[in-house]
């Protein structure tokens, strides 16, 4: 049984029920063909209470700062882990924190709990006793609404992985979809099973820009009301996009940085099935044949198995390390700090969608 997942819990120590953490541990095989990051991550909320007479305390979290441990120490004895290592924080400047998380050895029947202690040189450990509540990092909901021009069976994709017969010996058979892809990175996405019909048959609809697309979100996008953060994201299926050498955009960017929409942005994305990209999809499993429709598809296959097949594991996993997500992720000061990029021509546009 693993110990990696989403753990939360609240502060027992100096201050009780002060603050609350959300913690991420990521030191096994959580689920089937995940990947070991051998990282611990979390996030740190203050709990405010507001007693209420004659009803149970208002409680509400504020988020405070993010941080991670890079390449935690795991001990393993007596029945009991230890995971420790050096606390990273995301923005700021922190004196140098440590990090040590205590549990019992996990076993079948029995939700893990354990004991995550922060301390500082000179300074009181900030103790929170957490709760698992996943084997995954995040939980999003997902919705994906289509075009009426491109509304044709596949609208999701689904490969099995065995459905080629040139591929790395190691590579365990199953079915990919959007679901299982993220599952396996660590992330649950739920699709929703309802979706609206994009009515885009005026001619204006040939090609969509950024600022059509926000106008769509907002019209079809059951989510796009209520608090924030949520983790909801929207698609939509289009036909082209106004640059037609584009498959696939994230839209959704505030006004502020020269985005069509305003914040929170990166909620919505779309997909131009009208690209070539898209050419001669089908349903099931391919014809493995030379000619044909799919002979180009099956090569790309082919050749980027042999790719994979060739390079060292040891490079790959360098290469990923050297381009997570931590090291790539931007504020928006630090974006609004670079010098701003040159502006694309875009059609200004008043074209309303209507809700079918």
């Amino acid at each position: 049984m693993s110990i990696s997942g989403q753990y939360d819990g609240e502060m027992t120590a100096p201050t009780n029920g002060l603050g609350f953490l959300d913690l991420r541990i990521d030191v096994d095989k959580r689920y089937a063909n995940s990947a070991v990051m051998k990282r611990v991550s979390g996030d740190f909320y203050q709990v405010n209470k507001i007693n209420v007479p004659g009803s149970p305390p208002k409680v509400t979290r504020v988020y405070r700062e993010s941080w991670i441990v890079n390449d935690p120490k795991v001990k393993k004895l007596n029945g009991k882990i230890e995971i420790t290592g050096k606390v990273t924080f995301w923005k700021g400047i922190h004196p140098p924190n440590t990090l040590k998380i205590t549990m019992a050895a996990p076993k079948d029947g029995v939700t893990p709990t354990c004991v995550a202690t922060f301390t500082r040189p000179g300074g009181q450990s900030a103790v929170y006793n957490c709760t698992k509540k996943s084997d995954a990092f995040r939980t999003l909901n997902l919705e994906i609404d289509v075009c009426k021009s491109v509304n044709a069976a596949p609208l999701l994709p689904s490969w099995d992985t065995s459905a080629h017969p040139i591929k790395p010996a190691e590579l365990p058979q199953r079915v990919l979809t959007i679901e299982e892809a993220y599952r396996e990175a660590g992330v649950v996405v739920n699709i929703r099973p309802k979706h609206s019909t994009v009515d885009d048959s005026n001619p204006d609809f040939e090609t969509w820009s950024d600022a059509e697309l926000h106008n769509a979100m907002e019209t079809y996008f059951s989510q796009i009301a209520g608090p924030w953060p949520k983790w909801e994201m929207w698609g939509l299926l289009a036909g082209t996009y106004e640059d037609d050498s584009i498959g696939g955009i994230m839209f959704d960017i505030a006004a502020a940085f020269d985005g069509a929409g305003k914040a929170p942005e990166r909620q919505g994305f779309a997909v131009f099935r009208k690209h070539e990209w898209f050419n001669d999809l089908i349903q099931g499993k391919p014809a493995l044949t030379k000619t044909g429709a799919n002979a180009p598809v099956l090569k790309q296959i082919s050749d980027l198995s042999d790719t994979i097949s060739a390079t060292p594991v040891h490079k790959i996993e360098e290469y990923h390390s050297r381009h997570r997500l931590w090291d790539r992720v931007r504020t928006h000061d630090e974006l609004a700090a670079k010098k701003p990029a040159k502006k694309r021509s875009r059609r200004k546009s008043s074209k309303k969608t209507s809700r079918r």
